[in-house]
């Protein structure tokens, strides 16, 4: 177990290089397969120059993914139907910021979190 710990430069290098050939693969095929991308995302890494930047557990504090949801913050099923009392607030919606994050919009995810989170109170609030 202690090995597939290791970042030793050569193993980063072909960890990179096995990542980035995947992801590759999926971006040509048009689905992503591995974490759901939507497809007009998808756009492969193949025109240098590349940069690597180390990136720690805490460096960014929100998820770019999340669960699908309707304009009144329900949850949305695989077939985008409501899932009855389920709703989704903040960083656990999916689809606000698609590709980048603003990070020159200091508190967008907070006031996010803060304004869907009492819209969806007000939706469960009345049971829609």
């Amino acid at each position: 177990m202690a090995s597939c710990l290791e970042w030793t430069p050569s193993s980063r290098h072909a960890r990179v290089t096995a990542s980035v050939a995947r992801y590759n693969e999926l971006a040509h095929g048009g689905k992503d397969t591995d974490f759901s991308k939507v497809p007009t995302r998808l756009f492969p890494v193949e025109n240098p120059p590349f940069y690597v930047v180390p990136f720690g557990d805490s460096g960014m504090l929100v998820l770019i993914g999340g669960i699908d949801c309707d304009a009144q913050c329900r949850a949305l099923d695989a077939e985008k139907n409501p899932v009855p009392g389920l709703f989704v607030a903040g960083n656990t919606m999916g689809g606000r910021f698609l590709v980048d994050y603003p990070v020159t919009v200091a508190g967008a995810s907070h006031s996010m979190a803060m304004s869907f989170g009492r819209l969806a109170g007000r939706v469960a609030a009345v049971g829609e």
